[in-house]
């Protein structure tokens, strides 16, 4: 056999080995890379209620009292999270991800409601980790 055969014969099986997939599918929303895996589980997330009762690491941290004491969300006490909605334009949801940790902000136009959620890979699954919704009472 001609090395010039033998070339041609492993060349295209070379090719092929080298074309893998990333590991991690990536979807870019302004500038932040949010991997695809966190985009199913977060529609997952807002439509099936057990799938979310079983993806949120309770007690959970972030609510805090009237007089600004930290607390933490029990089971008992979880209001189930439906899909975002804008309501016409009049909240605003933006992304940022610090190691691993996918950070949701939602906020109102006027300032008076905000919303911080965090996601985190635990255990091969996403989970939420933290939820604090403040409420600014300047008006």
């Amino acid at each position: 056999m001609k090395i010039e055969t033998l070339i041609l014969f492993l060349l295209p099986f070379l090719f092929f080995l080298g074309c893998k997939e990333p590991s991690q599918p990536v979807i870019v929303t302004e500038e932040v890379v949010i991997p695809e895996s966190f985009v199913e589980f977060y529609d997952r997330f807002h439509t099936d209620s057990l799938f979310q009762l079983n993806h949120i690491v309770f007690p959970l941290q972030g609510k805090v009292d009237t007089i600004g004491s930290q607390l933490k969300w029990s089971k008992n006490e979880w209001k189930l999270h439906k899909p975002f909605e804008t309501f016409e334009g009049s909240y605003n949801r933006d992304y940022s991800v610090l190691n691993g940790i996918v950070i949701e902000h939602v906020q109102d136009i006027y300032g008076y409601f905000n919303m911080e959620r965090r996601f985190t890979i635990m255990a091969d699954e996403w989970n939420l980790i933290y939820y604090r919704v403040i409420y600014n009472d300047k008006f």
